[in-house]
C-alpha cells in the first residue's frame, strides 16, 4: 500500500503516491530530515539592536497571547461551519471531518496520512505514548481562510501584510515556504514560484511533530 502526500497543488489537487515506509520530504516532513531552512533576517541594522531592549516587553506579552490551547485563533480553520485547530486532539479532527478516502490515505502504519477528498484537505497524525495525535493539517481547499482571512491564491504580499515577515523561509523550486512559529504550532504557507501565490497552507503541531516516528 501507498502513502500519499501532496507534492503541488495549484487550483486542482495533485497527489503523487509515495512509500508508506515513511513520511515524504515535503508533504508529511520527517523530523529527523526535514529540508533546511534559512533563517529570516528581518532587519539587521544597528537601529534595530538598538530598539531590541525597548521592545523586550512588547515581545513578551504578545507570546503570552500565542497560547498552546486549540482555542488560539491563529490556529483555527473553519469548514462546513466548524472549528479545527491542528492543537486537538486526533479523535475530534477526525470526527468532524467525515469519511476520509481510502484509496488515497494510508493508514495502516504509526504514522497516518488521511486524505479528504471533498474537504480538499490532508490531515497526519502519529500514534504517540500509545494513542493517536494530531501532527499536521494541510489545507489545499481555495475556500478555506485562515484567521487572518487569507487562503489560497492570496499573493506573498496579502501574506506579509496579514502575519508581517515569517519566522524562516524554504525553497524548492517550484515552490517556496514562508513559516510563522508560535510556541507550539507553526503556520506555513506554501507558493508556487511562477505566479508567487499560496497554493497549499500547512498547520504543525510542533509538539508532536518532534515525537512523530516515520
Amino acid at each position: 500500500m501507498n502513502r500519499t502526500s501532496i507534492a503541488a497543488i495549484t487550483s486542482v489537487l495533485i497527489l503523487i503516491l509515495i512509500g508508506c515506509g515513511g513520511k515524504s520530504t515535503n508533504a508529511a516532513e520527517s523530523p529527523g530530515s526535514e529540508v533546511s531552512k534559512t533563517n529570516v533576517n528581518i532587519d539587521s541594522s544597528d537601529a534595530k539592536a538598538n530598539e531590541d531592549d525597548a521592545k523586550t516587553n512588547n515581545v513578551i506579552q504578545i507570546s503570552a497571547g500565542k497560547t498552546s490551547s486549540s482555542k488560539n485563533p491563529d490556529s483555527l480553520i473553519k469548514y462546513n461551519g466548524k472549528d479545527f485547530s491542528v492543537l486537538s486532539d486526533a479523535e475530534t479532527i477526525l470526527s468532524d471531518l467525515g469519511d476520509y478516502d481510502p484509496k488515497l490515505s494510508c493508514v495502516d502504519d504509526e504514522y497516518k496520512n488521511y486524505v479528504f477528498s471533498t474537504a480538499k484537505i490532508q490531515f497526519d497524525t502519529a500514534i504517540i505514548d500509545g494513542k493517536e495525535a494530531s501532527v499536521l493539517l494541510y489545507i489545499y481547499n481555495p475556500d478555506i481562510k485562515t484567521s487572518k482571512n487569507v487562503g489560497l491564491g492570496n499573493s506573498e504580499q496579502d501574506i506579509l501584510d496579514a502575519y508581517g515577515f515569517p519566522d524562516a523561509t524554504d525553497s524548492n523550486d517550484p515552490s517556496y515556504s514562508f513559516e510563522y512559529h508560535f510556541p507550539s504550532f507553526d503556520l506555513i504557507f506554501d507558493f508556487e514560484t511562477a505566479s508567487q501565490t499560496v497554493e497549499m497552507i500547512r498547520y504543525k503541531n510542533t509538539n508532536n511533530h518532534s515525537k512523530a516516528t516515520p
